[in-house]
């Protein structure tokens, strides 16, 4: 049995016609009836998103279980700016949350549920720097992290870098890609050209990927979501 995993990059509900719209954004989660969705770009209580919980108000809408990682402060109103999961298991609960080094702080984090076949699996999400050098280090410290959990892990985001780049390829030596040697273009949501969001797997071939599609999804935010179907090999007796 697969599980359907979701990344998107919600630009704190912002889409390229330059409306705030958490509605429409929820639409596109809701309509591919993820197990685990990875969020990035989240605002709490900020001024420019309405002052609105975005993380509790996806959940809302959704129907799904909502964590939040905090990777700055964000005005002066007390507002908070970072990342988030939304999952269908109501009794998913934290594994991890840690930061990690940029010029812009970013952030990881990780929650324990099942998949749909009910195997126990931990889901994590992270935002890395634009920075290269920030992101070699953040991907350093993911790598280690994971090598210490006795779950299978799931791990998805905006990595902020190519298929070919060093951190790419970093992660390619602890973790299997779902895109194999080829990740699809994902921003700009309009004409994507760059591939920087991804779907990574620990441990390395223990993963069935039935199929990863770039949603065509073209005004909600300024990346399309990706969407992942996964299943873990069968252990042979």
């Amino acid at each position: 049995m697969t599980t359907t995993v979701l990344s998107y990059n919600l630009c704190h509900g912002q889409g390229l016609d330059d409306q705030v719209d958490l509605i429409r954004q929820a639409a596109v989660i809701s309509s591919r009836h993820p197990r685990f969705v990875a969020l990035q770009e989240l605002d709490r209580r900020v001024k420019r998103s309405g002052f609105v919980d975005e993380p509790a108000k996806l959940a809302e809408l959704t129907g799904y279980k909502a964590f939040f990682g905090k990777a700055i402060p964000l005005g002066d109103e007390g507002g908070e700016y970072g990342i988030g999961i939304l999952t269908a298991d109501q009794n998913a609960e934290l594994a991890a949350f840690f930061a990690l080094p940029g010029k812009e702080p970013r952030a990881f984090i990780a929650v324990r549920g099942h998949l749909e076949d009910g195997n126990e699996v931990i889901f994590a999400c992270t935002h890395l720097d634009l920075d290269e050098e920030n992101r070699i280090a953040s991907v350093r410290l993911i790598n280690e992290w994971v090598k210490l959990q006795s779950l299978p892990v799931l791990f998805m985001g905006d990595f902020n870098c190519k298929g070919k780049s060093a951190p790419y390829q970093a992660l390619c030596t602890t973790w299997q890609s779902a895109w194999g040697d080829t990740p699809q273009p994902t921003h700009p949501a309009n004409a994507p050209k760059i591939d920087i969001d991804h779907l990574f797997m620990f441990p390395k071939d223990s993963w069935n990927v039935d199929c990863m599609t770039v949603v065509e999804e073209l005004v909600a935010s300024d990346h399309r979501p990706i969407e992942g179907k996964v299943a873990l090999k069968t252990k042979d007796c």
